[in-house]
């Protein structure tokens, strides 16, 4: 052991950069578990040991940088809100007061059975429409620039710490399982928090505006209502954690078939050479079909959370 200490030791005064010591030895003819375990000895006796963030410590991380978002979001979700709950009133008060014997609400009392109500009502109608429509774009592009902001500060963290990795640490994982890793599942952070959140935030404000309504309406039936609600959470107890686990499946599973593709594809020639298109072939075929029967599954489920 003292005599590869000395040669790490001799590495760093020749200006080898930590990350590469490792490869460097390995190339001289050290063996590499002996490299690796006597690099890592050093690098914690010397305070240069890589640290090792918490899952916790990181999610608060990206916590503290989605909190914006989440704001964001938010006030989005009350005002789409507020436009699907003003959509059905016009129709309402058209069939009540316009052509029915329900007085018209508020000012517009006084043109109950008129004319000029149904103009009014078509008017609101025609504001509506065009309000949500023009606010469907706002909302759509401002979703689409802090998608783009989440997105890009996890990519780029992801991707500097990758690159800063020794070499015999990258070798742990496939080059595809990393290209996956950072095209791909970076993205779903900003999907929990943007598409996932979004909803969940969108339907509880919702969920509490129609009871608002149906209280004034009908105490008994809104009662009533509020007596189902704890099936619903029941059911998302019962079901989420089936789609979650078949989920994970996908996500690993993808990552797999990524490597295995990059794999074969960087190794072509070697493949050829020992006939093996067949079987790499096969194997990933048997991945895609793996796919497959996952997202059968967890479509299924996902139909059963929706409908039931």
């Amino acid at each position: 052991m003292p005599k590869i200490y000395a040669a790490i030791e001799d590495a760093v005064a020749k200006g080898v950069q930590p990350q590469y010591i490792a490869y460097v030895l390995i190339r001289e003819g050290w063996p590499a578990a002996l490299v690796n375990q006597a690099f890592e000895a050093w690098m914690l006796a010397h305070g240069r040991a890589i640290k090792k963030t918490g899952f916790k410590d990181w999610l608060k991380k990206y916590q503290r940088r989605a909190i914006p978002a989440v704001i964001v979001v938010v006030i989005i979700s009350l005002i789409s809100t507020g436009f699907t709950l003003l959509q059905p009133w016009p129709l309402k008060i058209l069939a009540d007061s316009a052509f029915g014997t329900i007085p018209a609400p508020g000012p517009l009392e006084p043109y109950t059975h008129t004319s000029t109500l149904i103009l009014i009502v078509a008017a609101a109608s025609v504001a509506l429409f065009i309000g949500r429509s023009l606010f469907g774009y706002i909302q759509d592009f401002l979703l689409l620039k802090i998608g783009f902001w989440l997105n890009r500060s996890i990519k780029t963290e992801s991707l500097n710490h990758i690159l800063h990795l020794p070499l015999f640490h990258q070798e742990r994982l496939a080059k595809g399982d990393y290209v996956y890793r950072q095209n791909t599942v970076t993205n779903s952070l900003s999907d929990l928090v943007l598409a996932s959140m979004a909803a969940i935030i969108g339907s509880i404000i919702m969920i509490i505006a129609i009871l608002a309504i149906m209280l004034s309406f009908n105490v008994s039936l809104t009662i009533f209502s509020i007596v189902l609600i704890p099936l619903l959470f029941l059911t998302m107890k019962l079901v989420g954690p089936i789609m979650g686990k078949y989920n994970q499946q996908l996500t690993e599973l993808a990552s797999e078939t990524a490597a295995k593709v990059t794999e074969s594809v960087d190794n072509a020639e070697t493949v050829q050479a020992f006939t093996l298109e067949k079987k790499l072939l096969t194997n990933i075929d048997r991945l895609w079909w793996n796919g497959y029967v996952l997202t059968k599954k967890s479509m299924f489920w996902g139909k059963i959370l929706s409908d039931g």
